[in-house]
């Protein structure tokens, strides 16, 4: 059934290791995040909550690190808006031929 299905862990540490191996040493690996408000998304909350607790119990990460999550409209600073609405009128322009 897919409401059963156990939640993904991707293994942070050993991916990194595989990634940046003869490069570079893993010395800690520190994963950051805020909480899913329990009032507004349960569900996700819980399956956060899952998640957070199965990281460092796999030994994926050394610390789990909380921020706060501010729900609010987020807008990109005015240069990349700017440079979005050039590619937009570059590509509808081009489109059109």
């Amino acid at each position: 059934m897919p409401g059963n299905d156990p939640p993904v862990f991707v293994p942070l540490r050993s991916n990194a290791k595989t990634r940046l191996a003869g490069r570079a040493v893993i010395s800690r690996v520190v994963y950051c995040t805020a909480v899913i408000d329990a009032a507004t998304n349960p569900s996700g909350y819980n399956d956060q909550d899952i998640y957070l607790r199965a990281l460092p119990a796999a030994s994926g990460v050394d610390h789990v690190a909380y921020g706060s999550y501010v729900a609010r409209v987020k807008y990109a600073p005015w240069r990349s808006r700017w440079q979005a609405d050039q590619a937009g009128r570059n590509s509808s322009t081009l489109s059109g031929r």
